[in-house]
């Protein structure tokens, strides 16, 4: 199975729900190298598609492990940042072809996360590969030796310029509608080197969820009422937060949201880059249903 090149001036309709790419974030368009048979699917009937085979996975008994990772991004990152995102997929897949991880993005207004599950329960391999991944962006580790293939080392390359060419875009764009002379516009050099080391650090292992915490709850900005309610979260998170802490957490949650929202999205942040083990994914899908729910 091959994927075809877009055509833009061509209208693409997807095989399963007959929505165009006009209508979706994207379509992706296969053609069968044996048949020439050509099918279409759209980003949301993936999504579908993807969440079906997990509930069959459940029901047939399989463990579904689950990974995440959130961050929240700069507006004129955001595109760029989901398509690098997206693209461990084929990293995994170039890397561990045996692997059967399925990869999702999620998206509530610049909070982004990457969803990695897998049923064989090789989530140490995963992490690894999200570490290895995370450096590699951020520019710690070289590009060269990553893959075996020196096409596949191009392809990331590549897709690491186009990220680049979508940020000056989106910067040419702010520019152009910049309503004063004093604002001031980041030079390309700067956003690009930003955006990197943002997904580098965040989909990387880093310190305890508790120590990161702490470390929100010692900034000065943080008002004394929601920094009471960080003490409560990271209370919990030194001892490993689980399923029987969501009611609390959620409440802890929706109080910091009343009272500085933007706290909520460093948290968020924070999350998504401490997810170690269960105690940052299960914060950073609660904090993301909390949002989703205004």
């Amino acid at each position: 199975m091959s994927e075809n090149s877009i055509d833009p001036n061509k209208l693409y309709i997807c095989s399963f729900c007959g929505a165009d790419q006009h209508e979706r974030r994207y379509v992706v368009v296969n053609t069968d190298d044996k048949s020439g048979i050509t099918s279409s699917i759209c980003n949301e009937c993936m999504d579908i598609s993807v969440d079906a085979v997990t509930d069959a996975a459940k029901k047939s008994g399989y463990v579904v492990h689950k990974i995440e990772r959130t961050l929240e991004f700069r507006p004129e990152h955001k595109q760029a940042g989901i398509s690098i995102l997206n693209y461990f997929s084929e990293v995994l897949n170039k890397r561990y072809p045996e692997n059967d991880a399925k990869i999702k993005i999620s998206q509530k207004g610049n909070l982004v996360s990457l969803i990695v599950e897998t049923t064989n329960g090789d989530v140490e391999t995963i992490e690894a590969e999200l570490q290895m991944y995370g450096e590699i962006i951020e520019g710690s580790q070289p590009l060269p030796g990553y893959f075996k293939n020196d096409l596949d080392t191009l392809e990331l390359k590549n897709k690491l310029e186009i990220a680049k060419m979508e940020i000056r875009m989106t910067r040419e764009m702010l520019e152009y509608s910049k309503t004063s002379s004093s604002e001031r516009i980041d030079s390309l050099e700067s956003q690009v080197k930003s955006l990197q080391k943002l997904i580098g650090s965040s989909i990387k292992v880093n310190h305890s969820l508790s120590n990161q915490i702490g470390r929100l709850i010692d900034s000065k900005s943080i008002p004394q009422e929601v920094a009471i309610e960080l003490g409560r979260i990271q209370e919990l998170a030194e001892g490993g937060l689980t399923e029987a802490n969501e009611a609390e957490v959620k409440a802890s949650i929706r109080s910091i949201q009343s009272k500085d929202e933007s706290v909520l999205h460093k948290l968020a942040n924070l999350s998504g880059a401490a997810a170690v083990g269960a105690s940052g994914n299960l914060l950073a899908t609660w904090i993301l249903q909390v949002l989703s729910s205004v």
